[in-house]
């Protein structure tokens, strides 16, 4: 009950600004370490609260038209031409989003720093990921990638994701991608640009569960029909 009650006055103060006291417990009783703890703790939500709210805000900006979107081809009828109309019709209020909640961490990043950011915790990281991955910015995109890549590779992060960002924001870039996910149509073929490292494509895709890149030409691209000259 006094876990629930801790747990209930922190939510609290969170919602109104304001970090609750908490009681000092009796000194004596603690350990050096668990001072320490309790100092760590304090400070770092009285450091760090108003940053976390600021991305869960910002997520919440960032997602909510997707997963408005989603809940519509989910629970209401519609032909394949209603949904691609759907989608154009949509689609000025999924930029304007992802616009808004770009800017809104472009400028947490200008107060904060990646490390900062970082600082958070995975779970955070991990909402800003999510909204990086809607974002339009691709150089804002790939000053993050140093940050997120160890969590990836941790599994705090979708790697699997992550793979398909790293590649699509280097290609946006024009510049070398790593798994070969990222191609658009090309004078009449599907173009791929460079690779960092083209004799490795193939066993990097392998780390990530992905076929050969020439049986996702030869397969799996083809979902895309073929590419207009």
């Amino acid at each position: 009950m006094r876990a629930i009650l801790l747990a209930a006055s922190l939510c609290v103060g969170l919602a109104t600004n304001s970090i609750p006291a908490i009681a000092d417990p009796e000194q004596s009783e603690l350990t050096p370490n668990a001072k320490w703890l309790i100092s760590e703790f304090e400070t770092r939500l009285a450091d760090q609260s108003e940053a976390a709210s600021e991305v869960l805000r910002l997520h919440a900006i960032s997602q909510y038209p997707s997963i408005l979107l989603n809940d519509l081809f989910n629970r209401e009828q519609m032909t394949l031409e209603d949904r691609d109309q759907l989608i154009d019709g949509v689609r000025p209020y999924l930029d304007q989003v992802a616009a808004e909640s770009t800017t809104g961490l472009e400028r947490l990043v200008g107060e904060i720093g990646w490390d900062g950011l970082n600082a958070l915790g995975p779970y955070y990281m991990e909402k800003v990921f999510e909204i990086l991955i809607l974002t339009n910015d691709q150089s804002f995109a790939e000053a993050a990638i140093p940050t997120l890549e160890p969590l990836a590779r941790d599994d705090f992060i979708n790697s699997y994701q992550f793979a398909l960002f790293y590649d699509e924001v280097k290609y946006e870039l024009g510049k070398p991608q790593r798994y070969g996910t990222a191609f658009k149509c090309v004078d009449g073929a599907w173009d791929f640009g460079s690779f960092e490292n083209p004799d490795r494509v193939d066993a990097l895709r392998a780390e990530l569960g992905m076929d050969s890149l020439e049986d996702f030409k030869n397969g799996e691209i083809s979902i895309y029909g073929s590419c207009p000259e």
